[in-house]
C-alpha cells in the first residue's frame, strides 16, 4: 500500500541530481518490480560482501549464503510483509513496506533501497523525548553498484525514503549501521542523521536475534510535519496505480 506520486516527484529531482554534467550518470527512481528480486539481492550482496577473486572459495561461499538468505527475504517482505508484521512484538498495526531502485535509462537497476514501518528501535527514554511513535519508518539494505557510486543514487534513495516516511504520517526516519563502517557513518551523518540510543530488546521483537550482538550504531533523522495518512480509499487507489505500473512493466519483458 504505497502510492506512486513520491516515485513521480522523485524521479524528476533525482535526474536533476545527476543530470547530465561530465562524469555523471543520469538515473531514475522507481518501485522494484517483482521478476528482479533475484538481482536486487545480488547487487546488495555484491555492496557488503563481494564475491571475491575466483580463488577465493571461502569468500565466494560466503557471498552465496548471504545472497540466497537475502533473495529469500525480498521475496518474503515483497509480497508477504503484512504476515511479517503480525509476527513483531508488540505487532505493528500498518503493512507499510517499499522496496525502491535506482536504474539506468536502459531500466536496468544500479541501486537498491527498503523502507518499511516496524516497531521503532530507540530507547524508550530517547523516543518520548522526541516524541516519538511505538511504531516508525526503518531503512535497511541501502546499495548502489560500486561502478555508478558518487553519482548522488545513495543520496536520492534516502530522500525518497525521508518522502514516503512523511507521507506515511511519521515524523522519524531510523536506520542501523555498522560502528566500522566510516564511510556509511559520514553520508547519513551530512544528510541529517544523528546517532540515537538503541532499545537492545528490539532485536528481539523483530525476531532478529542473530543481529543483536554486531556491532551498530541506531541513526535517526526527525522529520518534517508528516502529512497526513492516506485514507483507505486513497491506499486503494495507490494500490491499483501501482498494480497497473508493475504489469506494464512485465509486459514490456525482463530488464
Amino acid at each position: 500500500r504505497h502510492g506512486s506520486r513520491a516515485g513521480v516527484a522523485v524521479q524528476a529531482s533525482a535526474t536533476g541530481v545527476s543530470g547530465k554534467e561530465a562524469g555523471k550518470v543520469e538515473f531514475t527512481l522507481r518501485r522494484a518490480r517483482p521478476h528482479e528480486l533475484d538481482l536486487l539481492a545480488i547487487l546488495s550482496t555484491e555492496a557488503f560482501t563481494p564475491r571475491g577473486e575466483w580463488f577465493d572459495v571461502v569468500q565466494r561461499v560466503k557471498f552465496l549464503l548471504v545472497r540466497w538468505d537475502l533473495q529469500a527475504q525480498f521475496y518474503q517482505r515483497f509480497y508477504h510483509w503484512a504476515d511479517v508484521v503480525k509476527d513483531f512484538k508488540p505487532p505493528v498495526t500498518e503493512a507499510r513496506y517499499a522496496l525502491l531502485a535506482a536504474a539506468k535509462s536502459n531500466g536496468n537497476a544500479i541501486g537498491v533501497t527498503e523502507l518499511c514501518v516496524a516497531p521503532n528501535p530507540a530507547s524508550k527514554q530517547f523516543s518520548e523525548e522526541m516524541s516519538l511513535r511505538g511504531s516508525a519508518p526503518y531503512l535497511s539494505n541501502l546499495a548502489v553498484d560500486a561502478k555508478f557510486r558518487r553519482n548522488g543514487i545513495g543520496q536520492g534513495l534516502v530522500k525518497w525514503c525521508e518522502e514516503l516516511s512523511g507521507e506515511w504520517g511519521h515524523n522519524a526516519l531510523f536506520l542501523h549501521v555498522d560502528v566500522s563502517n566510516e564511510a556509511a557513518i559520514k553520508f547519513y551523518m551530512n544528510m541529517g542523521f544523528v546517532e540515537a540510543p538503541r532499545d537492545m530488546s528490539w532485536y528481539d521483537r523483530i525476531g532478529r536475534q542473530d543481529l543483536q550482538v554486531e556491532q551498530q550504531l541506531l541513526l535517526v533523522k526527525l522529520l518534517e510535519q508528516p502529512s497526513a495518512p492516506p485514507t483507505g480509499a486513497e491506499e486503494e487507489e495507490e494500490d491499483e496505480a501501482q498494480t497497473a505500473g508493475e504489469q506494464e512493466a512485465d509486459v514490456a519483458g525482463p530488464l
